[in-house]
């Protein structure tokens, strides 16, 4: 039995397929559960017993309708954090029981990742793990900053680039609005720098290979994994990061 599975605790998991090279860290596997947006690969637990199906248009569907019409409850986090801490999903249970997975626009903002909590705490008789995509429309800006730092001389016309300053927006303001803590947002801050970086490589080189594309991308999924699950702790859920490649 691994730790984290022993204490019931939520696995926020970033949408690669990839494998974890400890027995602490959840295994990626074959089935997955679909919601929102459209993700790059899947990653999966073998103890998933079952799929989850649900997206933002769906979402009032998926949240059950007591906790729609109560404004304190944790269904209703979708406008306003709740008053109470809401009860650990799986608190029972010894094992990672179902995978969810949500796309990009599940996560495209601070409002739409309180929709994806309210739709997790909703299955209370499942200790999930959680894979998510990059925020809304942060992959097409990776590659297109991958692209654009090839007219670009230096580190400072980089970090000027349109689809970098968008990123950073981004992600910056929903940390802001979901209050995530300090540690996350340093993790976070170093992502954002490392992006440039890369970017400036590619300046100073003159080349966007292939794995440096794949490198730019990866860098959306780990970032909102950190912020979502950041999120649930300060809801006073146990919760961890993993990125698939650890």
């Amino acid at each position: 039995m691994s730790s984290v599975a022993s204490c019931a605790s939520i696995a926020v998991v970033r949408n690669v397929a990839g494998r974890a090279s400890s027995s602490s860290r959840p295994n990626p596997a074959s089935r997955n559960a679909r919601a929102g947006g459209a993700g790059a690969g899947s990653a999966a637990m073998p103890s998933a017993r079952r799929r989850v199906v649900a997206s933002r248009r769906h979402v009032h569907f998926a949240v059950s309708a007591a906790d729609a019409a109560a404004p304190a409850t944790a269904g209703a986090g979708i406008a306003v954090r709740p008053s109470a801490a809401p009860s650990q999903p799986g608190e029972t249970l010894e094992q990672y029981s179902v995978v969810m997975k949500f796309g990009g626009s599940s996560v495209a903002d601070a409002e739409r990742m309180r929709e994806v909590a309210a739709i997790v705490l909703t299955f209370q008789e499942e200790m999930p793990v959680v894979v998510l995509s990059a925020m809304g429309k942060t992959t097409n800006y990776l590659l297109a900053a991958g692209e654009q730092a090839l007219k670009c001389d230096n580190g400072e016309e980089v970090a000027e680039m349109e689809p970098i300053r968008l990123i950073r927006k981004l992600h910056e303001t929903t940390m802001h609005e979901l209050g995530v803590d300090a540690e996350t947002r340093e993790e976070v801050n170093k992502l954002l720098n490392k992006i440039e970086q890369v970017c400036t490589g590619v300046a100073l080189m003159q080349e966007c290979t292939s794995r440096t594309r794949a490198t730019l991308v990866s860098f959306g999924e780990r970032m909102s994994t950190r912020i979502f699950s950041s999120f649930l702790r300060s809801m006073g859920l146990r919760s961890r990061q993993y990125d698939a490649f650890d």
